[in-house]
Parts: C-alpha cells; structure tokens; sequence
C-alpha cells in the first residue's frame, strides 16, 4: 500500500500548497513488459480554468508526481473480484483474443505486454470490487 499512500497523502494535503482534493476513482495501476508497475489516482474537484499542470501543487513525496494523462485509444474489459498476476493475465489474454478476431491492431506497449487495470470501490472490499482492464490500442 506504498503507492497508494504516497499518492493519498498528496490528496490528503500533503503537498507543497496544502491543498486538498477529493478522493476519487479509479485507482489505476500501469503493469509494464519489465515487471514495474505504478499506481495513478485522478484529481478531481479542480474550479474550471485551474486544470493546468503549473498551477496545481507539488508533491512533498519524492515518489509522487502530477502529471497530465489521455489523448489515447483503449480497449477495457470489465471484471469483479480481487486483482490477483493470474486473474489480470487471464482478463488479458481475453480481450487480446477478442481484440485479435475483431482485428484491433495493438499499440507498441500492448504488444511488448503493457497493461493497465483500474480498481473501483472501497479498498477492503474484495469480491464485490469492480475493475476495468485496458490494453492500449493503435490509432
């Protein structure tokens, strides 16, 4: 729960203007070819015109960072339960399939293995908790 904190804390406050912002959903985590994996929360409750990078705080954590995301094209598959590397990798290899038979080309990312998956509902649920997997598609 590292990442998560350290993303939470930056919410919660802790950042370099002490502003904070409402919890919001998903929380997406980014599974890389090489093993890595990074978590990402959405800030929300921004005024209209606020929405650039600049204006918004810095992270007190070394670990955290805000950064803008998007402009991209994706594949979800949707799914209950607890995330387990066995329940992700098979989610994953059924949109690969689907995506292949509807002749979908994937991203650079995709292909090397890259995927995403994002958790909704509270932390301790676990077998109601509802998840979404994306696969970066190409455009």
């Amino acid at each position: 729960m590292a990442g998560y904190g350290n993303l939470g804390n930056y919410i919660d406050g802790r950042n370099s203007d002490n502003r904070r912002f409402p919890q919001t959903q998903p929380i997406v985590m980014q599974y890389y070819p090489d093993g890595r994996k990074t978590m990402s929360m959405y800030l929300g409750g921004l005024e209209q015109g606020s929405l650039d990078l600049a204006s918004l705080p810095r992270p007190n954590d070394r670990l955290a960072k805000v950064d803008v995301a998007g402009g991209e094209l994706i594949a979800v598959a949707k799914f209950e339960g607890y995330i387990t590397p066995p329940v992700a990798e098979s989610v994953r290899r059924k949109l690969l399939r689907a995506l292949e038979r509807d002749g979908v080309k994937l991203s650079q990312e995709a292909m090397e293995g890259g995927f995403r998956v994002a958790q909704y509902g509270a932390l301790y649920q676990l077998e109601q908790r509802f998840n979404e997997l994306y696969i970066k598609v190409a455009v």
